[in-house]
Order: structure tokens, then sequence, then C-alpha cells
């Protein structure tokens, strides 16, 4: 699937939902609001936790949204905002580089891209996570990728979190909250992807260092993000693809049998 289908789906998807049948918007935020119960279809209770989740994290709310809308489709939805997400970050990057050079960023637009960078990577932590205990738990899950499928998914997930982060760090930095270079400057968007690099492969080679409360929360958060993916779901994903022998095509079958693995 190229970009720009990946671009168009997503941006039809978005359309339909809002505008063409927004009942079933509504239908969906009222799930959200309701705990399902024991036995009872519904259970007229609200989910405080699922709220607070959702409030944090819009974008998990929209990709729920559109799940609930087309259950069939759940893992075309899950790879399309995958991707999409990803080019977000990127294009994002670029633009707030381009962008600081001849203006200043407003505080609220700082803060909203802040807002949306803390959302995406609050999705990608808790997704992964539960995912990984569902499948440690033996727990049926709603999606049906392959293992390996799961990785491509990761890995381009821990590409969006060193986005994502620069991104927060650039923000962070140029409004005096904490975070600067050597020559005590606040950081360009290149060394705030490259700080955010090597924060989240932990390597810490020690050349910008965050003196603020919020720079040193976010690289704290910054290292868990990027250990839940690294090394609870790519080790998971890696060994359970091993175990179940998956491929992203089966061998033909004059290879199977120069591998043994063809019976007569």
């Amino acid at each position: 699937m190229t970009i720009v289908k990946v671009l168009k789906h997503f941006l039809l998807e978005l359309f339909s939902l809002f505008f063409v049948r927004p009942y079933e918007s509504l239908k969906f935020i009222k799930s959200l609001l309701i705990r399902k119960g024991d036995g009872s279809f519904l259970d007229k209770t609200i989910d405080e936790k699922k709220i607070l989740y959702y409030v944090l994290a819009p974008t998990a709310a929209l990709a729920a949204c559109l799940k609930f809308k087309n259950p069939t489709k759940i893992n075309e939805i899950l790879t399309t905002l995958n991707i999409m997400y990803w080019i977000i970050a990127v294009l994002l990057s670029g633009l707030l580089f381009l962008v600081n050079e001849f203006l200043s960023i407003p505080l609220f637009i700082a803060y909203l891209i802040l807002y949306y960078c803390f959302s995406r990577s609050l999705e990608i932590f808790q997704a992964f996570v539960i995912d990984v205990h569902s499948q440690l738990s033996n727990l049926e899950s709603n999606s049906t990728l392959k293992y390996y499928e799961r990785i491509s998914l990761a890995a381009i997930s821990y590409l969006e979190l060193i986005f994502i982060f620069g991104i927060s760090y650039f923000i962070v930095s140029i409004h005096s909250l904490g975070l600067t270079n050597a020559c005590g400057e606040p950081l360009n968007m290149w060394e705030s992807i490259y700080f955010s690099g090597v924060t989240i492969t932990t390597l810490g080679y020690g050349d910008f260092s965050p003196s603020g409360m919020i720079p040193q929360f976010v690289t704290v958060y910054e290292v868990l993000c990027g250990f839940s993916l690294i090394i609870v779901s790519f080790t998971v994903y890696v060994s359970r693809s091993i175990q179940n022998n998956e491929s992203e095509s089966p061998l033909p079958t004059d290879q199977k049998e120069s591998t043994g693995e063809h019976n007569d």
C-alpha cells in the first residue's frame, strides 16, 4: 500500500465516520462510556478508567471508533493508522523545523502538539503492553495479525516514538523548560531527534542532559515506552513467530522437500 493510498484511505474513513454516518459515531461514544457487566448486555455504570484513557489519548479513541465501525477490517485499520501516524510524525518534525527558522511557535500550538505526542506515545505503550499480556495469557484478541506482522508494526511504532519524543524535546527546549545543548542554547529539531534516539535506545552519551522536571519526566517516560517495545514486545513476538514457524509466504514444494519438511 503506497503512501498516497494510505492517506486517501485514512481521510475517507474520517470523513465517513464523522460526516456521512455520524449516528455510528454516537453509538460508539455511548459504548465507550458504558462498562460491560457480567452476563448482561450493558451495565449502566460509567467506566471512569476508560473515559480517562480516551481523554489522555484521543488518538486511541479514534482508532477504537474506526474498529467499532469496521469490525471486519481491524487488521487493515491497525496497519493503515500505524503507517499514517509515522508519516505524520516525520512531516510534523520537518514542518516545525522550517517554521521555527522564521517564526516563533505560539504557546497554545506548542501545547496542542505536546498533547498529540503524549496521546500517541500513551496509545502505543498501552496497545503493545496489553497485546503482549494477551498473547502470554492466551486471551482472545480482536486482531488476527501474524506475529511477523506485529513485529513490523512494533518497528514502525518504535521509529515513530523517536520522532514524536524528538518533537516533544524540541517544544520543551525552545520554550526554555530545562533542556539545552552544551552551549546553553535550545535544541534544534535535529538535536532533539538525536537526543530522542539515544534516550530510547538507552545509550545516553551525555552530550545533552535535561535539567528541568518536565524534560526529566519525558526522558524517563520515553525509556519506558522504548523498553516495552524493543525488549518486551519484540522478544515475545519473535519467540512466538519462531515457535509457530511463521513466514510471510509458504515454501514451495521443492524447497520443502530439500529441507525435509515434505513427507511423502
